[in-house]
């Protein structure tokens, strides 16, 4: 057995006895504002403070509810959190917290969408899963294709997957040496049987640049969770037989355009939330361009979202064509390296493809980037269109209902960013009718349970809108405790009387379904809403 659990439990006493030194903080600051301060820390917002219960449904909530709220707001609980932390990971190896693991170097991996256990073959996607993300791509790249433009679709690998001895010795690692075979490899071998998919092999042009520089020169951040500059090489050459062809015009960036650098950077680190300070940062090697890029990014991109870029190069002559990136966290790091190929690029971190965008912004070339938890974290179908053109004739044409609901009193308020009412006049339409008096109204769904393995069910939203708008279902996992903007469906809607429709997946609660309005929510008419089981 191993003498490694006495040490841990003398250092959870340590931290329970220092309590006795912290306890006089225990005042300090008003609940509100300490409350405000972990959700700071945290990276999320703050728990309210529960409103007293009303009724037995509220009762039996509110517990759960003020514990949230009491975790936060506790005096005293920064200084607790910080000593556990530094006890917990500078002295012992371990984490805090079960969302993150430390290894024997103190390097921190996060455990979302069971990252660490598909680099180890243990979380593969299904056949079904991979089916439906082929069928999505190819259909993005067939719906590209025809109108003359080039798709790439980028994955990022996890962490663990290049730096698999910075794991827990108790987590043996199965790379691809050793016969293993992760989430991402299942997913690029399936992909390939549509020829026409780019989806490169970002690992291995890893691989191989770690084994070419020295260990410092991190592919990602040792504490956090994205590739560092080093890492978007990589990805920037796996895309190189791409850019070759489709943006022929500019030379690529080798080794000999950067230089290595001494820094410590301290971004994308876990250590600020686990109150750790900069106990964890050390000297790395980050890279800096020898020579002046020729595309310079706009102080503002045109889009007006500050998570967004919008790159141009000056001057006449190079590059004509024009990109979009569509990307999550792990893109900014790779545009200044496409930037170059193109006279303009245009980058919008968004989940989702957005065919109305790509129509108005008329690119030559779409690709998108996104870490490989977008397999399990993303639902495939993020086209709204065209997941709308699947699935519309199959609800239209199933008989089987599983839920139907027609009258007001099935839907309540789930959450507004503004004052918000429903109310049900008399409607020659046969709806009720939708009054808000804000930007977005959000409705919560009473559904049935899950769709069983190997069923599909259809959510069917029968409303009529005063303008061509989108519409939104959100789905809550077991465990959230608010609304994850990953996990949605968007359907484009017309003017008019329309149903939207949206698949249901089988990791939705049952009680977690949330049916969100955009800018024609006042005024909206919703008629009904079912649920149909569809065949394959």
């Amino acid at each position: 057995m191993s003498d490694a659990r006495p040490w841990r439990d003398l250092a959870q006493c340590a931290v329970l006895l220092g309590a006795l030194g912290v306890m006089p903080h225990c005042a300090e600051g008003t609940a509100t504002e300490r409350a405000a301060a972990t959700a700071t820390r945290l990276n999320r917002a703050p728990h309210p403070v529960p409103e007293l219960p009303r009724t037995g449904a509220e009762l039996a909530q509110f517990p759960a509810a003020f514990d949230r709220w009491f975790a936060d707001a506790f005096g005293g609980r920064a200084s607790l959190v910080a000593a556990r932390s530094r006890l917990a990971v500078l002295a012992l190896a371990d984490s805090p917290t079960s969302t993150l693991l430390v290894g024997p170097r103190r390097w921190i991996f996060a455990r979302e969408q069971r990252g660490l256990e598909a680099v180890r073959g243990l979380a593969p996607l299904s056949d079904a899963e991979l089916g439906a993300w082929l069928a999505s791509l190819s259909a993005r790249r067939a719906w590209l294709a025809e109108r003359g433009i080039a798709f790439a679709f980028v994955l990022a690998p996890e962490k663990a997957a290049i730096y698999p001895e910075e794991l827990p010795a108790r987590l043996p690692f199965r790379g691809p040496e050793d016969g293993g075979e992760g989430r991402r490899e299942g997913a690029l071998k399936y992909f390939s049987a549509d020829p026409e998919l780019v989806v490169p092999d970002v690992a291995a042009h890893m691989r191989a640049l770690r084994a070419a520089a020295p260990e410092t020169a991190y592919l990602y951040t040792p504490t956090g969770v994205h590739w560092r500059a080093r890492g978007a090489l990589a990805a920037y050459r796996a895309l190189g037989p791409f850019l070759e062809r489709y943006a022929p015009e500019v030379a690529p960036w080798t080794d000999e355009d950067f230089e290595l650098v001494s820094v410590i950077d301290t971004s994308d680190s876990w250590a600020q939330r686990l109150s750790l300070g900069t106990a964890l940062f050390t000297e790395e090697l980050a890279l800096r361009p020898r020579r002046a890029r020729e595309a310079v990014r706009r102080a503002a991109a045109r889009s007006g979202n500050e998570l967004d870029a919008s790159y141009e190069r000056a001057g006449e002559g190079g590059p004509t064509r024009r990109t979009l990136v569509l990307h999550d966290s792990f893109g900014p790091e790779l545009l200044p390296f496409l930037a170059e190929h193109f006279r303009v690029l245009e980058a919008r971190r968004t989940i989702d493809f957005d065919l109305r965008l790509i129509e108005e912004l008329r690119p030559d070339v779409v690709i998108q980037v996104y870490s490989e938890h977008a397999l399990l974290a993303q639902r495939p179908d993020r086209s709204a269109a065209l997941a709308q053109a699947a699935l519309a004739p199959a609800f239209q044409a199933a008989t089987d209902v599983v839920l139907a609901l027609s009258r007001p009193g099935s839907f309540a308020l789930h959450d507004t960013s503004g004052a918000a009412t429903l109310s049900a006049p008399p409607d020659a339409l046969g709806g009720f009718t939708l009054t808000i008096e804000g930007p977005t109204a959000l409705l919560a769904l009473p559904t049935p349970a899950r769709p069983r393995l190997g069923e599909r069910w259809v959510l069917g939203v029968d409303l009529t809108l005063a303008a061509a708008d989108r519409v939104a279902l959100f789905y809550l996992e077991p465990g959230d405790t608010a609304i994850d903007r990953k996990r949605v469906y968007v359907a484009e809607v017309p003017a008019g009387r329309q149903t939207a429709v949206f698949e249901l997946g089988p990791r939705a609660r049952p009680d977690g379904l949330v049916l969100g309005f955009g800018r024609s929510a006042s005024g909206a008419r919703l008629h009904g809403v079912e649920v149909r089981r569809i065949e394959e």
